[in-house]
């Protein structure tokens, strides 16, 4: 009998009679398993699965000789996101004075160091940062994040392609986060938080992250691990907390007989100006360099910073760093600071403190490494106001200074202190044009009256376009 379903339990006959089909017989209960006896041992374990995935495929390439792309067609399939940001300043200069005539790449960094240079005019353009971020989450686990920035392009002489930051996050806790790779070191507000050109309402930097911490138009980042995180206390307050170890930075002074021993090289003479073959010591933190070869010198830089937000808008740090400056490792450098964050409504208000203690060596040789010490202190106040949420007008006062304690005359300490002040005095005015829709694209104004050594002075204006996106 041939047979068509019409509907459940209707049969079409042959001859087009519709008939019912016999009811099924009961289905017949099947005995439970037995449980494997206790010596059995050749029964094989279940896979080890983690969500869909066994152990073999979890662990597995999913690479393939012939295949199309490269080892990137393994990253799919993960729970990522991947996010590109960017940013771009460009600065317009024009200077007046004792110092007008630096070089383009000190320009951001009220000189202490290049008197009497003379490469370049006073009035010009600067794109100093065109840069690139990219940022991913896995899973809510993993945080990667790498940034490129070109500074200076345009600038045959200057331009250089860096890479300010590339690390990987591992989020544990809130307040346990596991850090590694080439990371922004936590030392001061500036450092930590990097307020770039487009996140602060002025077009410079403070001279205490000019001179006294590296960075310049990137934070300083050096290579290494860092233990992070912040523990909520209740209402708006917490506590913040950033302890690393990385390699640390090498001074960049050259030992007295370098240009002695390379003029003999040239000669013929077999002079050799080695890294190491002078004391290397006394540099300037600004120009620090990071180490990768510890043929010498085994021990690493270390860290941290500590945070409290005590209220909404008010946050107090310390932070610090010691670590070896020179490649002979006989020289340390210790640094201090203190920061301190206010924001309330319309008003912000930030400070910070620096003390750079640079052991040296001097006549005070049986006095201890304090009194055979380089000492740069330094500070900078930042006040601003918003009058709408487009204008909002500024004034920051700093200085930064430099100690000799290689004599114990206090009196020519003093001297020291006023010989190599660099202070520095600011007024500006920050616009955003379209604060709701774009609010990282400031347009600044501002003048800048900068005096060296209570003699010479500076007066320049500088205007900046600088947005993030």
């Amino acid at each position: 009998m041939l047979s068509l379903g019409l509907a459940p339990g209707l049969l079409l006959a042959a001859d087009g009679d519709v008939t019912t089909p016999a009811p099924a017989p009961a289905p017949v209960a099947e005995a439970a398993p037995l449980p494997a006896p206790a010596n059995v041992t050749d029964v094989p374990a279940p896979a080890a699965d983690i969500g869909a995935l066994d152990l073999g495929q979890l662990l597995g390439t999913g690479l393939r000789a012939g295949d199309l792309g490269s080892f990137g067609m393994s990253l799919g399939g993960q729970k990522a996101t991947v996010e590109f940001h960017g940013f771009l300043t460009l600065d317009f200069n024009e200077r007046w004075g004792d110092l007008a005539n630096l070089a383009p790449d000190r320009v951001r960094r009220t000189p202490a160091r290049d008197l009497g240079n003379t490469l370049v005019g006073a009035t010009y353009f600067d794109l100093g940062q065109a840069g690139l971020v990219a940022r991913g989450g896995i899973a809510d686990r993993v945080f990667p994040e790498l940034a490129f920035s070109f500074n200076h392009t345009g600038d045959n002489d200057l331009e250089e392609l860096e890479v300010p930051w590339a690390f990987v996050d591992f989020r544990v806790m809130d307040w346990l986060v596991l850090r590694a790779g080439y990371i922004p070191v936590p030392l001061g507000a500036v450092n930590e938080y990097h307020w770039a050109d487009f996140l602060r309402p002025t077009a410079s930097l403070p001279l205490t992250n000019i001179h006294l911490i590296p960075g310049e138009l990137q934070p300083w980042s050096e290579v290494g691990v860092q233990v992070r995180g912040r523990v909520p206390l209740g209402g708006e307050r917490s506590f913040s907390y950033a302890a690393y170890v990385v390699n640390g930075g090498l001074s960049q002074v050259l030992p007295a007989n370098a240009g002695e021993a390379a003029e003999g090289a040239e000669a013929g003479e077999g002079g050799e100006a080695v890294a190491g073959s002078g004391p290397l010591e006394g540099g300037d933190p600004a120009d620090f360099e990071g180490e990768y070869t510890f043929t010498k010198v085994a021990d690493k830089a270390f860290g941290g910073r500590a945070s409290l937000v005590a209220a909404r808008g008010v946050e107090l740090g310390l932070s610090g760093y010691t670590g070896h400056y020179t490649v002979d490792g006989r020289r340390r450098i210790l640094v201090l600071d203190a920061d301190v964050g206010l924001e309330f409504s319309q008003v912000t208000l930030r400070g910070e403190a620096v003390l750079v203690q640079q052991e040296i060596s001097g006549a005070l040789v049986d006095k201890g490494p304090l009194l055979n010490s380089v000492f740069r202190p330094g500070a900078y106040v930042l006040f601003a106001y918003a009058l709408t949420p487009r204008l909002e007008p500024y004034a920051q006062w700093d200085f930064v200074t430099r100690v000799d304690t290689t004599t114990q005359d206090a009196g020519e300490w003093f001297t020291q202190v006023l010989e190599g002040a660099v202070v520095r005095s600011i007024i500006g005015v920050a616009v955003r044009p379209l604060p709701i829709q774009v609010p990282r694209t400031l347009v600044k104004a501002e003048a800048l009256v900068t005096t060296l050594h209570g003699e010479r002075t500076e007066l320049a204006i500088r205007a900046q376009v600088a947005t993030g996106f």
